[in-house]
């Protein structure tokens, strides 16, 4: 058997790689895309890394920083250039455009505010101010958070009162008229409506004594004068208004009674005009 021995001159044969290894920077010196992701996970998504873009910029901001060593940090003056500001954004971690303060929720809206009560534009208003005296991201998150909190607990002491003031009033009628409380409540919404006025959504129905004085009109009317007109359109009203009674998503103040969120008295009330409103439905 013949058998080839090697030579001291002969080099081992390479051994294949499956990948070329990774550059951080194209030959022009502009990072590879990627490149924030290979960065240890304290660094990695870094706001003020996100506007380094070359070898050049990366070298450059470093200096620029080394220089604000020891010396005093100022905020750019009105004529101040384009250079300057973006320099000073990048040391208070700014963002490049008002956008790069949301990230991808496209809204810094606290929890504690309903989406209804948000203003987006509004929002926009403020993060185009915040972007032009460079608050950093975490001072603006805090802002509108404090903002936010302030809304909800305005949000609450309104409801809170709202409830309060229809449980005052409402017992008031409950006062006034006793037994007779269902049958007026039922008179005063049919003169209202007569009049084209919703007594549920009305703001001025949450007076007793305006409720009281409706009713008193609806005793001196004749029953044919109070609406009644079309069978079929009185009907589907009713039905509308049961809907909107008995819809889950409903924040009227009536469905909020019927779903007990302003007190066990109130939501009975709401079951009761419920059950009227059904056999007016039956009637119809």
């Amino acid at each position: 058997m013949n058998t080839v021995e090697s030579t001291p001159g002969d080099a081992p044969s390479p051994t294949p790689s499956s990948a070329p290894p990774f550059s951080w920077a194209a030959a022009d010196g502009s990072l590879q895309s990627g490149w924030m992701d290979r960065l240890p996970e304290e660094l990695r998504g870094n706001a003020s890394l996100r506007t380094i873009g070359s070898v050049p910029d990366l070298a450059k901001s470093y200096v620029e920083t080394k220089k604000l060593i020891g010396t005093k940090l100022s905020a750019p003056g009105e004529n101040a250039t384009p250079e300057q500001i973006a320099n000073w954004r990048r040391t208070v971690g700014a963002p490049d455009r008002p956008e790069g303060y949301v990230g991808e929720t496209g809204t810094l809206r606290p929890d504690s505010v309903p989406e209804s009560l948000w203003n987006p534009e509004g929002e926009k208003q403020f993060l185009a101010l915040a972007h032009k005296h460079s608050l950093p991201p975490g001072a603006v998150k805090e802002i509108l958070a404090f903002y936010g909190d302030n809304v909800a607990q305005g949000l609450q002491s309104s409801q809170q009162q709202e409830a309060a003031t229809l449980q005052s009033e409402g017992q008031k009628l409950r006062q006034a008229w006793g037994q007779d409380y269902d049958m007026n409540l039922h008179t005063a919404a049919r003169v209202a409506q007569t009049a084209g006025l919703d007594p549920q959504t009305n703001p001025i129905f949450a007076h007793a004594e305006v409720v009281q004085a409706f009713a008193r009109i609806g005793r001196l009317m004749s029953e044919d004068k109070l609406v009644r007109g079309d069978t079929t359109s009185i009907s589907g009203s009713l039905r509308d208004k049961i809907q909107e009674i008995t819809d889950p998503g409903s924040r009227t103040s009536l469905a909020r009674e019927y779903r007990g969120e302003l007190g066990p008295e109130r939501q009975f009330a709401a079951q009761q005009q419920l059950h009227q409103l059904m056999q007016a439905t039956s009637a119809a």
